[in-house]
């Protein structure tokens, strides 16, 4: 029966087809799309703060801004603030080790790059020209968002902003609703100089008070270079690179306090 026999063939042909497009068709997940379809989701479109001053539509801002939002810092699990910065697109990070990394924006670094705490400057003068500021200062479990203008924001900010701008935004305690109480504690350890942390915070709201407390203790060994050449000078084996390891404590805290409406009061403590 040669023609059943290919009447077969041509039917599973056709049926494979449309699967296979639609393999090839199907778009790859994005948190967005993720979000819209969850059921009673509300999509929101990022705001930022940094490079205007005011909460801005980032679609209305003409200079480029990266926001890089709660979720996706918890996501990544990084072991520093560069870590969530390596991967974005006009943006790179130098240094060695874990707490020596400064961001570089389309090339400039050091103090041609501001970085922000919650809108304060952070970088000093006691910093050399081509180092700058450490982003490690800021723990990633103390953060809420952070905004990166890759771009010159020296009108905004004066010449040490002529590079970008990286502005560390930290959470706030909630005001409003019901008391609550939460908390979480993590660690993470690093084959790269044996990194060792642990991290923990505690967040709570009660009437007219609310707060958030973080706190962290990290210990890493100095890094160590692989055998090889670089430019002239050569490894014969793994290096250690004095001073690039790191043990440090991080602690801080935010109270906040509903005065009247629309008038709330905080206060800051980080150490």
């Amino acid at each position: 029966m040669p023609f059943i026999s290919h009447f077969r063939w041509a039917v599973a042909a056709l049926l494979c087809v449309p699967a296979a497009v639609l393999s090839q068709a199907a778009p790859r997940p994005t948190t967005d799309s993720v979000r819209a379809s969850t059921p009673g989701a509300t999509v929101l479109h990022a705001v930022t703060i940094t490079a205007t001053r005011t909460v801005t539509d980032v679609r209305n801002v003409a200079a480029p801004v990266l926001v890089i939002d709660s979720l996706r810092i918890r996501s990544q699990l990084a072991n520093g603030v560069a870590d969530l910065l390596r991967s974005e697109a006009g943006v790179d990070v130098v240094g060695t080790g874990v707490n020596q990394v400064r961001p570089t924006i389309r090339g400039q670094r050091g103090q041609r790059i501001l970085l922000l705490e919650d809108g304060m400057r952070l970088n000093n003068s006691r910093r050399q020209q081509d180092f700058g500021e450490i982003p490690s200062l800021v723990d990633p479990d103390q953060l809420a968002r952070v905004e990166v203008v890759r771009g010159p924001a020296s009108v905004l900010y004066g010449t040490d902003a002529i590079g970008g701008v990286v502005n560390l935004i930290t959470r706030a305690p909630t005001l409003g609703g019901p008391d609550k109480l939460s908390g979480r504690i993590g660690y993470q350890y690093g084959g790269s100089g044996a990194l060792s942390k642990t991290t923990g915070s505690l967040a709570g709201n009660m009437g007219d008070l609310a707060f958030v407390l973080t706190g962290s203790a990290r210990v890493a060994g100095d890094y160590e270079a692989p055998a090889g050449s670089y430019g002239k000078v050569t490894l014969v084996g793994d290096t250690p690179l004095q001073r690039s390891g790191v043990r440090d404590r991080n602690a801080a805290g935010t109270l906040s306090w509903r005065a009247v409406e629309r008038l709330d009061l905080f206060a800051k403590y980080e150490r």
